[in-house]
């Protein structure tokens, strides 16, 4: 074996060494003269890790210590010649143990040396990671120890309390005690087991021999070793602060208000979310959950809380249906999903959430009132439905509802109207998947029930199918309808006017329902559906501006000029028979254009033109609508003047209608109030064309106020009641979709920075962030990529942020960006409906939705990236703390706890941890720092290991300086 220079030199440094530690002790040399002499030999630039090796071995190489060489040894160790970590190693390489003295020794020498392992602020990374896997040893060696004078103890019948082996056990008890408890040595043996993770493993099969005498002598002191080391081997569990509900009145009832996060996911679930959107929804309420800390009980009575609360202020609202419909249909699987995800197999935490909302009877009571019913009997049997509950809970609930009470005296028989509702809807679908040909009339039957029986009950049907997910199949089998009776031969008068109205009612239903629910509960497996198509060209939408001219293109110039001379020639009849209506639709849009330019160059008059609109609008209502989708797209193109006459034939079709008198036949009069509807929600598109609607919801004429006025408003209803209502709800949603993410996420940070109390800062904190879920992505990119920035580089000594402030800004930011990365990382596909016939594959969908994964994580890591960048704007440059500062220290001590993981803060530069310790190193805590550096990386665990022993080096320069801060200046 050859040699390197260095070996060679180091081997002749350490033949000196003995050599001079031989004469030191042959000629009793004092600890100075020791001192002096090894200087000439160790120099400030040499290395002298060799020496401590070389003293202990002088020292113990007798059946005993030689308490002159490790005088030495100590002279060297306070005169800094050999480093601590040198003289751990050396420690830890001794394994004669049998030499209980010598043993005893090095445990004195630990003990006498364990309060100056703090470094040098100029050593470098590898010193410090060097001092950790010191450290690690030692840990090592100390079980080693203890399992020798076990092993001793255990051949001993009684328990010698003064003999050495017991000595040194309590001692190496001692020793663990310091070094895995205090939080610097025991997070740099944290990294260390990252570094070294076979060293790590011999600790733990090293725990487990010594565990093996913990029911003999000194079971007191195994335990706690052993229990140290398997606290040193399980992950740290993120710190979630425990929220505390509301506990002011709502609407002038005492009753508990609840927790504002779940509160407000619940009410997006049921006025803004879609049946099929439960598993996103239940993935937001767990992780509040658990970023909450709310025990399961209270979790199950906050989502019933939320339900029953948003039905109450519902109620004689135009969102009231919905919201039964969420409660009494779909709330129930929710829950049971929740249950699911949760692993909760038992129902114990699921009753006694169910009796802790009995017992605040207030909601309750109001329900009972306003739906003339037991609102809890059928909110059980729903849940029975589900099999949350059996009929012996059922039983015992209602008992307890009993108990508490209620004045109201429900009506016999009565139900929920959507209930009702759901019991009619399988027979409705099924009957209207009979066969077309054979049951014309069945089906038209059942149609004209559907929008004849009273104004509501179509609104009914719609709510209890999107509550129950049904609103696709509906819609399917409308267009498949719609499809059929396009066209047929050879028919008779009575079969073709079926025919029609077949056509009319389905057209009409299904433009209906797309405006309330948007163009996802459109479903159809009919290849080129006609109205699909027409939908997607034609139908007027917020913010989606149709091509007027796409319109005119489906028509058929030549079938276009045929209708034209038959209305112009006084013909005023519209045929049934043998009618394409398919083709009618699109044609009288061109015959409406031809119309409108005669009308617009003086060639005819109104009067000319009202005529051939009576055509037009005399059977077949599907016909105007299709017309005024054309008009509405025209009229969005066009300036004011050019659209005048446009507009004057739109208002003719809606203002019409509520003057003409009907005889009812074929059920004219309904499918006339419906199309009046549909044309009312086109001329709302185009009326606010700056305004964008929410599903489900009525459109607030808002052009009136300015959009910071619309904020404070709804900002002021949030801050009095504590939550968000149904109004706020839409409103909110409204003003994110026409301001965008960035103002709005502005504002309203703007207005909860405004609070001065802690408490009431907290509670609207996590109101927030339950409305950020209306579009968590984005609100959470404008408040990473533009709020926070704005608020660390112009905050100001005399505004608001500072205090709490501060904390409430950094548990919204910290909250959305977990939920983002939560939501991102948990991309499931979702389960199909086992009638869909999906034609893409399931595995192309899986590489779809893995792909969207990844792009959501990525684009999270590169906003924290720049979130981190910002910081270090921030700090650079600054030598005194401000409040940008606390709140960047705050943000990543709430990150780190909460986190899952390092990739969130696998962005950070290094800079700014140091910059933080040097302007806040009382603030920090060593347990942050090991939070800060993704320890599976060589590079970030040397990084973790310096800034571990610099902020511990830190923290000593402080506490020495401290008293001489309070000494009197020079001269005074």
């Amino acid at each position: 074996m050859v040699l390197g220079i260095g070996d060679v030199q180091r081997t002749a440094q350490e033949a000196q060494a003995k050599s001079l530690i031989m004469k030191a002790w042959r000629e009793r040399w004092t600890e100075v003269q020791w001192g002096i002499n090894i200087r000439k030999l160790v120099d400030d630039s040499a290395d002298g890790s060799f020496l401590a090796d070389c003293i202990l071995q002088q020292a113990l190489s007798g059946p005993g210590p030689n308490s002159l060489v490790l005088s030495y040894l100590m002279h060297s160790i306070h005169s800094q010649i050999v480093t601590t970590a040198s003289v751990l190693l050396s420690v830890s390489k001794y394994d004669a143990f049998h030499k209980l003295h010598c043993v005893a020794s090095l445990l004195d020498l630990l003990s006498s040396i364990k309060d100056r392992i703090i470094l040098n602020d100029n050593q470098g990374r590898d010193d410090c990671i060097q001092l950790a896997l010191a450290l690690q040893s030692v840990v090592c060696w100390l079980l080693s120890c203890m399992y020798s004078s076990l092993e001793n103890l255990s051949d001993i019948t009684e328990f010698p309390a003064e003999a050495e082996d017991s000595k040194i056990v309590l001692k190496c008890r001692n020793l663990m005690d310091y070094f895995l408890v205090d939080p610097y040595l025991l997070n740099l043996i944290s990294v260390a087991n990252k570094e070294d993770e076979e060293s790590f493993v011999k600790i733990i099969k090293m725990s487990k021999e010594v565990d093996k005498f913990v029911d003999g002598h000194n079971q007191k002191e195994i335990s706690h070793v052993t229990a140290l080391i398997d606290k040193l081997s399980k992950p740290k569990i993120p710190k979630t602060p425990k929220t505390r509900p509301l506990d002011k009145s709502f609407d002038g009832l005492q009753t508990k208000v609840g927790n504002p996060s779940i509160q407000a996911i619940i009410m997006k679930a049921a006025l803004l979310r879609a049946s099929q959107d439960i598993p996103a929804i239940v993935s937001e309420l767990i992780l509040v959950k658990q970023l909450q800390n709310i025990d399961l009980v209270n979790f199950y009575s906050e989502i019933l809380h939320s339900a029953l609360m948003g039905l109450v202020d519902a109620f004689g609202k135009e969102q009231e249906l919905a919201f039964v419909g969420f409660t009494f249909l779909q709330l129930p699987s929710l829950v049971n999903t929740v249950r699911e995800k949760l692993l909760d197999s038992n129902n114990e935490a699921f009753l006694k959430g169910l009796e802790v909302y009995i017992m605040n009877e207030s909601c309750l009571n109001i329900t009972d009132a306003k739906l003339h019913c037991c609102t809890m009997e059928f909110l059980l049997k729903s849940f029975a439905n589900v099999r949350l509950i059996n009929e012996t809970d059922k039983a015992s609930l209602l008992k307890l509802r009993a108990s508490k009470g209620s004045s109201i005296k429900p009506t016999p028989g009565s139900s929920p109207v959507i209930l009702r509702a759901e019991s009619t809807l399988m027979p409705l679908l099924k009957t209207l998947d009979g066969d077309y040909q054979k049951n014309q009339d069945s089906i038209l039957g059942v149609l004209c029930d559907v929008i004849s029986s009273n104004e509501k009950t179509f609104n009914v049907i719609i709510t209890a199918a999107a509550t129950t997910g049904r609103l696709q199949q509906f819609t399917s089998k409308l267009i498949k309808l719609n499809q059929l009776s396009r066209q047929a031969s050879g028919e008779l008068n009575k079969a073709s006017n079926t025919r029609a109205i077949i056509f009319d009612l389905s057209f009409l239903m299904l433009c209906y329902i797309a405006q309330l629910h948007g163009p996802k509960a459109l479903f159809s497996e009919e290849p080129d559906s006609f109205f699909e198509e027409w939908y997607k060209d034609c139908m007027v939408e917020n913010h989606v501006a149709k091509n007027p001219d796409v319109i005119v293109n489906r028509c058929d110039s030549n079938k276009v000029d045929l209708l034209l001379n038959q209305y112009i020639q006084g013909d005023t009849e519209l045929k049934t028979s043998l009618v394409f209506w398919h083709e009618i639709c699109a044609n009288s849009v061109g015959v409406t254009k031809e119309v409108l330019t005669a009308w617009e160059s003086d060639s005819i008059t109104f009067s000319d033109v009202k005529r051939i609109l009576d055509v037009f609008r005399s059977k077949i209502c599907s016909i105007p609508v299709c017309i005024s989708a054309w008009l509405c797209a025209y009229i969005q193109v066009n300036p004011e003047e050019k659209s005048t006459k446009a507009k004057e034939i739109l208002n003719y079709f809606f203002t019409s209608t509520t003057i003409m008198s009907f005889d009812n036949q074929d059920h004219f009069k309904e499918r006339n109030a419906l199309m009046s509807q549909i044309i009312s929600r086109m001329m709302n598109c185009i009326q606010s064309t700056d305004n964008k609607s929410p599903l489900n919801s009525p459109t607030y004429n808002f052009e009136t106020k300015p959009v910071a006025e619309l904020y404070k408003s709804c900002w002021a209803c949030m801050n009095k009641r504590g939550l968000i209502d149904v109004e706020t709800t839409v409103n909110l949603q409204h003003l994110l979709q026409m301001s965008g993410p960035h103002y709005f996420v502005q504002n309203m940070v703007e207005e909860m920075l405004r609070l001065q109390h802690s408490l009431e800062l907290s509670q609207r904190c996590d109101l927030l962030y339950g409305v950020f879920h209306y579009d968590l992505k984005s609100c959470t990119a404008a408040l990473v990529r533009v709020v926070v920035p704005t608020v660390l580089h112009f905050w100001t000594s005399d505004s608001t942020f500072m205090e709490p402030q501060i904390k409430a800004l950094v548990s919204l930011s910290v909250d959305c960006i977990l939920s983002y990365y939560y939501h991102a990382s948990s991309l499931k596909i979702k389960e199909e409906r086992k009638d869909d016939n999906d034609s893409e594959p399931q595995s192309k969908r899986r590489k779809l939705l893995d792909t969207s994964n990844k792009e959501n994580l990525v684009d999270l890591q590169i906003m924290l990236k720049e979130l981190y960048g910002e910081f270090y704007k921030v700090l650079h440059n600054v030598y005194e703390s401000t409040p940008a500062i606390v709140f960047i220290l705050q943000f990543l001590e709430d990150l780190s706890m909460k986190t899952p993981t390092s990739t969130l803060l696998s962005s950070l530069p290094h800079q700014v941890v140091t910059q933080l310790m040097s302007l806040m190193c009382d603030e920090m805590d060593p347990d942050l720092l090991l939070g800060l550096f993704c320890l599976t990386n060589k590079n970030s665990r040397l990084n973790c290991a310096q800034a571990l022993c610099r902020l511990k080096h830190l923290r000593h320069v402080n506490e020495y300086h401290e008293p001489r801060s309070h000494s009197p200046a020079p001269g005074s």
